[in-house]
């Protein structure tokens, strides 16, 4: 009744099975899009061309329902059966199959909603039939046949139930059903699935957002200045400019000018003209000072202009108004070193001041020496690595000052002469050049130091015959010649303390028993047959190397020398191979356990020695005891308590110069000593003397060298009060048990040049009258409170400013305390930063706490 007969009514099918949850989540992410859409999710449920208020069921079935949540748009009620998982049209779409009519009768009508009611519908669904449901999962939508009725069941909406209403037909949904993959109008490109899509996503974003980053960087490129320098270490030859300009205000102002390594090729204008008047500068004119030192080393320069040091007298400027004069005639240091420099201005010889000047590394000749030596203030002279060559100009004896000379790396073939006027000299280089020889005579009387003459031509013997002493050398590396020997005679170096002679052609050594202070001795790659005399004897030594030598045997009192730590004997003929790879200690170890405790063991074992083709000293054929060359009787480590015994055994006494007596147990000097007429060089070190000392007077006359360190002695009262040495220099005191002040030694010993005290307990201050006439003081860790401020006038410095310090008073070429060492004490001034840095930084501190008045 409710539909005519023109109706078509849709033919029921076979209701199909209901899908697995696997296929429906297949057909849900087939159907997902590959990204979220930019705008909101639209239904898909009706076609394009139906109207949004058709529906497939009556109004009142609409109005009855609940609003649509969110859930109805992902899963349909099971108890609505299956419904289409195609996407739903968008609500603005219309239906176009055309509406069933309905009965007044059965059929109750709704109120009316407006079409924009609908419009604002999340998601419009129309209930369905499981059957019609199915059939558009399974396949695609075919037209309903007429005849056909569907049952529809009772349906339950929220909490209200919908009266059973008998089936009626229902008109044709057309395309309501119909799959949009199936319409080729609606037909869209395929969206790529899967992994694959989220790995070209991320590619994208990854490319899009590095060209985002380097299109902003490019725009901060001439923005952002963070103050980075091209060059932070000055590097590159760049434009100076600024960094000139800077340097110029702050040596203006400070008085010292660094153009160090800025790639110079000649001096800049801005330096010349550095101290006129420029009215646009901020500089404050005021506090401009002279130019002290002016450094430009490492930089290409070929030549100084004249007008940087005008050759302008003193006299002539004070005449001359209108004239600049030299503007840099106040430096003190001039530091040209690696440059190009092959001439000298002829205005450098009027720096007045001038005491340090380093030319080393350029391409000077000899003939710039003839304006070096006019400027007689200079105390460092650094000419190394230059084109100087042949005979040294005799002119370099103007320089009366000098104190450094560096002469190294030339082609130089002899010295003058005039070197011996080079009174204070103390530093001196020769190495890398072709010296065949040195002018001793003149080097002996200067108060060197440091004498380097390494890779020259030297060949004989280093020291003449007629030359015995050099006693301030305290360094000599003639290392890398071809000489045969160091001496002919006897030499006495009792300051030297680093020796290298390796790589020459030496076969002997010299008696070095009077070289107290050697601390290294290095003769490798030589012919060394025996090691030298008296080197047993040595307290101080620390490193000997003969590697590469002839020794065939070692001295088994090696092994009492307590102060070595390295001893080389690598590549030798020794007969006991051991020795070639044990270390230095083990080797001690291994003499120690051969040297016998008694003085009749000992005898024999050093008898057995010289059996073997050793040197000791042992009983001659006429039952004395045989000298060493240069007259040294060694009596060391024989546990000998007195001479009775063995007085009777000794050489004629004026044959011994040298009496080694130490590492005994010796408490008093024995009286025989008085019956040694030439005794020179006494050592009673490491033995048990003490507060007896002596009892009666003892007369040494010439005796220079006494050591006593390493015993008992409590006072200096006995050694002062008997002891007769008019000539005695040097005396070692160390490591003993002296305490109260340190008196005057030089009244008890008028020629006392050598004091070694350390490693006492002398107390109280320090006054200057106990280490005047002195030259070195050794009073390092001791127990001193203070030290006198007037100690400071004793350097030697000083003492030749105020015109004391010639030859004739001291005999050494300078009068006057040379080192001073007393660290280690209990004052607290001066501090370890001044004692650090020497003896002159010590007296110069001690020279500035003297008050006015004195």
């Amino acid at each position: 009744d409710d539909f005519s007969e023109e109706t078509p009514v849709p033919t029921p099918k076979a209701r199909h099975p209901r899908p697995s949850l696997s296929d429906r989540t297949m057909e849900t992410l087939s159907n997902l899009p590959p990204t979220p859409g930019a705008s909101r999710r639209r239904s898909g449920f009706f076609s394009p061309s139906s109207p949004a208020e058709s529906s497939s069921r009556p109004t009142s079935s609409m109005s009855n329902r609940r609003p649509v949540s969110s859930m109805a748009n992902r899963r349909p009620s099971t108890r609505e059966g299956m419904h289409s998982f195609s996407r739903p049209a968008s609500p603005t779409k219309r239906v176009t199959t055309p509406a069933r009519p309905a009965n007044s009768k059965n059929v109750q009508t709704p109120s009316k909603r407006s079409v924009s009611a609908v419009e604002t519908t999340n998601s419009p669904s129309v209930r369905l039939s499981g059957t019609s449901a199915m059939a558009s999962i399974k396949g695609p939508h075919q037209t309903p046949v007429k005849g056909t009725q569907t049952r529809v069941g009772p349906r339950f909406t929220g909490n209200h139930t919908v009266a059973t209403r008998s089936p009626k037909p229902k008109p044709a949904l057309g395309d309501v059903f119909k799959n949009e993959g199936s319409s080729k109008s609606r037909e869209k490109p395929a969206s790529p699935r899967g992994s694959a899509a989220l790995r070209e996503q991320i590619a994208k974003a990854k490319a899009a957002r590095s060209a985002s980053l380097k299109t902003q960087n490019d725009q901060l490129d001439g923005q952002n200045d963070f103050g980075v320098h091209e060059d932070p270490f000055n590097q590159l030859p760049s434009n100076n400019e600024q960094v000139l300009k800077k340097r110029i205000n702050v040596g203006r102002g400070e008085g010292r000018l660094n153009l160090a390594a800025m790639g110079l090729q000649a001096v800049p204008d801005a330096v010349l003209s550095m101290y006129d008047y420029d009215p646009d500068s901020n500089a404050a004119w005021s506090e401009s000072v002279d130019l002290t030192r002016f450094i430009a080393a490492d930089n290409e320069i070929e030549e100084f202009p004249d007008s940087f040091f005008p050759d302008i007298a003193t006299e002539d400027i004070a005449n001359d108004e209108d004239g600049k004069g030299p503007q840099f005639g106040g430096l003190e240091l001039l530091d040209m070193h690696r440059n190009l420099l092959h001439s000298l201005p002829l205005g450098l010889r009027r720096l007045e001041r001038l005491t340090t000047l380093n030319l080393s590394y350029n391409r000077l000749q000899n003939d710039a020496l003839e304006v070096i030596t006019h400027v007689r203030s200079l105390r460092e002279l650094k000419l190394a690595h230059n084109k100087f060559e042949g005979a040294l100009a005799s002119s370099i004896g103007r320089l009366e000052n000098l104190e450094i000379l560096e002469l190294q790396d030339n082609r130089l073939s002899s010295l003058p002469d005039t070197l011996r006027e080079l009174i204070n000299l103390r530093v001196l280089h020769l190495a890398e050049n072709n010296l065949d020889m040195l002018p001793l005579d003149a080097l002996v009387h200067l108060p060197l130091v440091d004498l380097s003459a390494r890779k020259n031509k030297l060949d004989g013997a280093l020291f003449p015959a007629h030359i015995t002493s050099m006693p301030k050398l305290q360094k000599l590396d003639i290392s890398s010649n071809g000489l045969a020997s160091i001496d002919s005679g006897e030499l006495s170096l009792p300051s030297l303390q680093m020796l290298d002679i390796s790589f020459n052609r030496i076969t002997t050594l010299p008696d070095v028993s009077t070289w107290a202070e050697l601390r290294s001795l290095l003769a490798e790659d030589n012919t060394i047959s025996n090691l030298p005399e008296g080197l047993t004897s040595l307290e101080n030594i620390k490193n000997l190397d003969f590697t590469g030598n002839d020794l065939r045997h070692l001295d088994a009192r090696i092994g009492l020398m307590d102060s070595l730590t390295i001893l080389k004997v690598a590549a030798n003929p020794i007969r006991e191979r051991k020795f070639l790879s044990m270390n230095t200690e083990d080797v001690k170890q291994d003499l120690r356990l051969r040297i016998e405790p008694s003085s009749q063991q000992a005898v024999h074992e050093e008898v057995k020695a010289d059996l073997l083709g050793g040197s000791a000293a042992t009983d001659s054929p006429s039952g004395h005891l045989a000298l060493k060359t240069g007259g040294v009787l060694d009596l060391s480590a024989r546990s000998l308590s007195s001479l009775d015994d063995i007085f009777h055994s000794f050489p004629p006494a004026e044959d011994i110069r040298h009496l080694s007596l130490n590492h005994n147990a010796f408490t008093t000097f024995p009286t025989q000593l008085s019956l040694l007429p030439n005794l020179r060089i006494l050592n009673f070190s490491h033995n048990q003397l003490s507060s007896n000392l002596l009892c009666s007077p003892l007369l040494l006359p010439h005796l220079h060298t006494l050591n006593l360190s390493a015993n008992r002695l409590p006072s200096l009262t006995p050694l002062t009060t008997y002891v007769v040495a008019p000539s005695l220099t040097t005396l070692n005191l160390s490591s003993n048990l002296l305490t109260a002040a340190l008196p005057p030694l030089r009244t008890s010993f008028p020629s006392l040049t050598h004091l070694l005290a350390s490693d006492n307990q002398l107390s109280g201050p320090l006054d200057a009258d106990a280490l005047r006439g002195l030259r070195v003081a050794n009073l390092s860790n001791n127990a001193l409170e203070l030290l006198d401020p007037k100690i400071g006038l004793l350097w030697w410095g000083a003492e030749r400013g105020r015109g004391k310090g010639t030859e004739e008073e001291d005999g050494f070429g300078g009068a006057g305390l040379r080192s001073l060492e007393v660290g280690g004490n209990r004052f607290r001034v001066p501090g370890w930063r001044v004692l650090e840095r020497g003896t002159e930084s010590v007296m110069a501190w001690l020279r500035d706490r003297i008050p006015e008045e004195e």
